[in-house]
């Protein structure tokens, strides 16, 4: 709540910064009622009845003050009505001393005249002087009966008044506490460089932000063996098998040659699908669970002093200033020197408990240094063919460009304006599909075939919570 005193804003006020733009000032307004946004150079040139409540929030032209309720009018109108309710309280002093001194009057009289009648009933005489002192009381009394009567009804009109500006007064009390509460939230937000205030940037929002949880299930992979006569018939074992006598949900069926792939919707359910079919007779079959790999990160920036340590001595390393411990485990599948910053590069595969404490900082201690960590997913392309699974190396395609996806190496592309992906293309030709392939081979945000890649390489590996998007990791 601002104080008394505080000065209401010029009519064209100082320029206001905020955190994320500290050397550039605000150039929009807000209108409070109708909530339209202005330029700030063009509001004050052309709207000059409107009016500037803050730096930030406007009245314009559509609307005027009276539409908008302020805690200075509500203490402008309470002082107001407390004003006419102690100018009616006096009133009401006045008339009720009057009322009590005409009682005071009315009284006298009447013992007056009770005192008269009875000296006039004992002498039995009736002097024209004690009749005329007789009527002379009576119309005292008529006329003090007639006051009073008018100062009742007046006290009674009175009290009535103040009765309802009491309440009045009460009301318009408890809506001034209202609305110093609603100035005081809107003075934080109209002020956002003030000190009292925390206030936060995009990333640190992004950061808090909860993620989901990310359970992935391994597949129960079932060899059938036995010749093919037999491997039909335990296929049809299996199926009978599943659908009367185990009651859990199955995501998945697939055959794949001689083997069939199944997929549990709750990791609770492998051993109970495992254990009843191997209790079943008549089936030639090997039953194993897919292995889960380990999510891998990409450390750089490393001391390159540290590239001929063995890979044992930096693994306990990392594990004794990262304060990794139990389950937390580290293991380091590549390290090289990076061609642009000359520093030492780090391929590690965590476990999932150590990849939570790891990314939430997205940082981590190695020798005497703090070193940014990335996801690393592990899809490489090949620079020849820009197919994924190998590197060039061991590519025995054809050119293929990045490019327009002709036979030709990228160097001497003369069609880099109409890209066009190679792999999409095959795609599409393959699963009689649709997708986009306006984009290069190498455009791992538009590229619909990397992205089936990435969530099956998701979906094959043991992350606690799915990993930060394509653009924000390192390739």
């Amino acid at each position: 709540m601002a104080s008394g005193t505080e000065q209401q804003p010029d009519k064209v006020p100082p320029d206001i910064y905020f955190k994320c733009h500290p050397t550039k000032a605000a150039g929009i307004v807000v209108c409070l009622l109708c909530e339209g946004v202005y330029h700030k150079s063009d509001f004050v040139k052309t709207l000059n009845s409107g009016k500037f409540i803050t730096p930030v929030f406007v009245i314009c032209n559509d609307h005027s003050e009276c539409d908008l309720t302020s805690n200075e009018d509500a203490r402008v109108v309470v002082a107001n009505l407390t004003d006419k309710l102690a100018k009616y309280q006096t009133s009401y002093k006045q008339l009720e001393n009057k009322y009590k001194e005409a009682g005071r009057m009315f009284n006298e009289m009447k013992s007056k005249y009770d005192v008269l009648l009875k000296s006039n009933s004992v002498n039995n005489s009736k002097s024209s002087n004690s009749g005329e002192c007789v009527d002379v009381l009576k119309n005292e009394i008529a006329s003090l009966k007639l006051e009073n009567s008018k100062l009742d009804s007046e006290n009674e009109h009175l009290s009535e008044k103040n009765d309802i500006l009491m309440q009045l007064n009460t009301e318009l009390k408890e809506n001034n506490s209202l609305l110093k509460e609603n100035n005081e939230l809107m003075k934080l937000n109209m002020h956002p460089r003030s000190q009292e205030i925390n206030t936060q940037d995009y990333a640190q929002v992004v950061a808090m932000k909860p993620k989901q949880s990310l359970v992935n299930v391994p597949d129960i992979i079932i060899e059938l063996q036995g010749q093919d006569r037999e491997k039909e018939e335990s296929t049809k074992l299996i199926k009978k098998a599943l659908s009367e006598k185990i009651n859990c949900p199955i995501n998945k069926l697939k055959e794949i040659k001689n083997k069939i792939y199944l997929k549990c919707r709750d990791p609770g359910d492998i051993k109970k699908v495992s254990d009843t079919l191997m209790k079943e007779e008549n089936l030639k079959i090997n039953i194993e669970i897919e292995k889960m790999k380990e999510p891998r990160i990409n450390v750089v920036g490393v001391d390159p002093n540290v590239t001929d340590t063995d890979n044992d001595n930096i693994e306990n390393d990392i594990r004794n200033r990262n304060n990794l411990v139990g389950k937390e485990t580290v293991r380091i599948v590549h390290k090289y020197i990076s061609k642009r910053t000359k520093k030492l590069n780090l391929i590690m595969e965590v476990s999932r408990e150590a990849y939570m404490k790891i990314m939430t900082e997205r940082m981590i201690y190695v020798g005497y240094n703090r070193c940014p960590v990335f996801d690393d997913f592990n899809i490489g392309m090949c620079y020849k063919c820009n197919k994924y699974g190998h590197g060039a190396k061991k590519c025995y395609n054809e050119y293929k460009c990045k490019y327009c996806a002709e036979d030709h190496n990228e160097n001497d592309c003369q069609n880099k304006n109409t890209p066009k992906c190679s792999n999409c293309i095959e795609t599409n030709e393959k699963w009689k599909l649709q997708k986009n392939t306006n984009h290069c081979a190498d455009n791992k945000i538009m590229c619909d075939t990397y992205k089936f890649l990435l969530h099956r390489t998701i979906k094959k590996t043991n992350y606690p919570y799915t990993p930060t998007s394509v653009a924000e990791s390192r390739k």
